[in-house]
């Protein structure tokens, strides 16, 4: 190694610092969720470093003082956009304040701008995502454009009916790796550019058969099998089927096939959901399963350290994905819920009992009603089960237009019943979003598919006499149950 130039010394000095700022930007990945009061001082800790380097590079005399500063810049760069990643995973809207000004970035060497943020616009097909991690959710959608794929972060909430997956959309925003935060509507405002698909109930892909691939899959790391093919598929197959097609009356069913367990070569503690579809797909074809043969796939990975108890792809676009860490039967009638395009059944209190303030409090799975809220196999409330088209329309089971004030009489919601099974009020128009707004009542007893009711800590005097009240737009996702308590 002695007999290297000055010159060559430099350059595998050089190359050695990118490869370096390259590992450090790779383990990023596993890093933890954004510690604002951390990283922000790191993030301008290191602009200020990242310009006292540049200003050492531009002035170095020599081939090693230059090579020196190019390798603390790119250390700084990579330590920087670490910190910059976090903050935009998990708190996008203070990205603003921690950006380096566009004409500073114009200053620094090209080898550096792999490391730095900057602002994108990207067209795309939109993947709207969601992950349960049990006690809250996450909205994890992705971009999927000619030059990658982009995991979205959105610094206000996306609602919006047209953002649905497989839409064609426009999105502006601060890209880092491969995080774009977007700016405020900046989606939204564009997500009808072309290939937009109308959340108008009922959802038309629903009905009949949903055909489904399983995967469960471990690594090599691990090679556990906690359960058998044949548990999986009577876990998929029966008590999930079961549950479809009594919610819908028939019209929704779940047939398919599950796969032999699948070793994937993957680090089972980094959750590379993009690695699992790709492996797990390959290996499943090579066993004679084609997930393009398949309305859904699902992958079963319970070795996996993701945080979440399942992450699902939302329709309409298909086939829909899903992973998963439990074979939990309320975990996966949830997931295939998102599936089939449903979001959550929230809960909302507000002082006023006005449903629509903005000063009420939210909670993501506040529903204790509906499965796809925090309850245990019961029915979809009522807005959700028009959404399906498992009411009104063709079904069987109705609900009544309150047009006028009047004596209204509704059936108990999971009985077996030849009167109405909730009252649909409509409320107006949402200012903000232009969809027609309506409130939902039914007469929720612990009977049939909600006998779990009865163990889930609801006063009893309030659940036996009392109706419930749901509150949500009509063709976007959110459904809110109304604490109504005077």
């Amino acid at each position: 190694m002695s007999g290297l130039s000055k010159t060559t010394r430099a350059f595998h000095g050089f190359r050695a610092a990118v490869l370096t700022a390259t590992a450090l930007l790779a383990a990023s990945a596993a890093t933890a969720a954004a510690t604002p009061d951390t990283d922000l001082p790191v993030v301008r800790a290191g602009t200020a470093a990242l310009l006292a380097a540049r200003a050492d590079w531009a002035a170095a005399t020599t081939a090693d003082d230059r090579t020196a500063a190019a390798q603390r810049m790119l250390r700084v760069a990579a330590t920087r956009m670490q910190a910059l990643a976090r903050i935009a995973d998990g708190e996008p809207q203070l990205l603003a304040s921690a950006m380096l000004p566009a004409h500073e970035i114009a200053r620094l060497p090209a080898f550096v701008r792999p490391y730095l943020e900057e602002r994108r616009t990207v067209q795309g097909t939109l993947e709207v995502r969601w992950a349960d991690y049990g006690d809250h959710a996450r909205r994890m959608d992705v971009l999927r454009s000619d030059d990658g794929r982009w995991q979205l972060r959105y610094t206000t909430d996306p609602r919006n009916s047209r953002l649905t997956t497989g839409t064609s959309i426009e999105a502006t925003g601060v890209a880092v790796g491969d995080l774009l935060a977007l700016d405020p509507g900046a989606a939204e405002a564009t997500a009808g550019s072309s290939g937009a698909t109308s959340n108008a109930l009922p959802l038309a892909y629903v009905f009949g058969e949903q055909r489904m691939l399983v995967v469960p899959v471990n690594f090599t790391t691990n090679t556990a099998t906690p359960y058998t093919q044949a548990q999986v598929y009577d876990q998929f197959f029966g008590g999930v089927a079961a549950y479809y097609r009594d919610v819908s009356a028939g019209r929704t069913w779940l047939t398919g096939d599950v796969t032999p367990w699948v070793t994937l070569g993957l680090d089972p503690n980094v959750c590379d959901i993009e690695g699992v579809a790709a492996q797990a797909d390959a290996a499943a074809r090579a066993r004679g399963f084609d997930p393009a043969g398949y309305a859904r796939v699902a992958y079963v990975m319970p070795a996996m350290n993701c945080g979440w108890a399942g992450l699902a792809v939302t329709g309409p676009a298909q086939p829909t994905r899903t992973w998963l860490t439990t074979t939990q039967t309320r975990v996966i009638i949830h997931e295939l819920g998102h599936n089939l395009g449903l979001h959550h059944s929230r809960g909302r209190t507000c002082g006023d009992l006005n449903p629509w303030s903005s000063a009420c409090q939210s909670y993501e799975y506040g529903d204790l009603f509906d499965v796809m809220g925090n309850a245990d196999g019961s029915p979809f409330n009522a807005l959700q089960m028009r959404r399906l088209g498992y009411f009104d329309g063709d079904a069987a089971a109705t609900t009544t237009l309150v047009s006028a004030p009047g004596d209204y009489t509704i059936g108990t919601y999971a009985s077996t019943t030849t009167l109405p099974r909730a009252l649909r009020i409509p409320a107006g128009t949402d200012p903000v979003t232009g969809l027609p707004r309506s409130l939902y009542v039914t007469l929720r007893q612990p009977i049939g598919r909600d006998a779990a009711l009865a163990y889930t800590g609801i006063d009893p005097e309030r659940l036996n006499h009392g109706v419930v009240v749901n509150a949500g737009w009509e063709s976007d996702g959110d459904v809110y149950l109304i604490d109504s308590t005077p």
